[in-house]
């Protein structure tokens, strides 16, 4: 960003002015691409742990225990 004081023409401060544009239009594409994968990792997250309640909660009904729902106690 320096060069464009250099630059007195014009034409080089456009340019100048253009490829910074288009550097700042790549990054602000990287962080969105960022904050998806970061979106798409937390409800991967989710359903992981759900899954992981559901396999809990067959296991304590194989054994006979009551799980929240059937007392109906509420969780997450």
């Amino acid at each position: 960003m320096g060069q464009i004081d250099k630059t007195q023409y014009p034409k080089g401060i456009a340019e100048l002015q253009g490829r910074i544009a288009a550097e700042q239009a790549m990054i602000q594409n990287e962080q969105t691409k960022l904050q998806m994968f970061q979106m798409v990792a937390q409800a991967e997250d989710k359903v992981q742990e759900q899954r992981q309640r559901e396999l809990n909660a067959q296991i304590l009904d194989k054994r006979g225990f009551k799980t929240r729902t059937m007392l109906n106690l509420g969780g997450n």
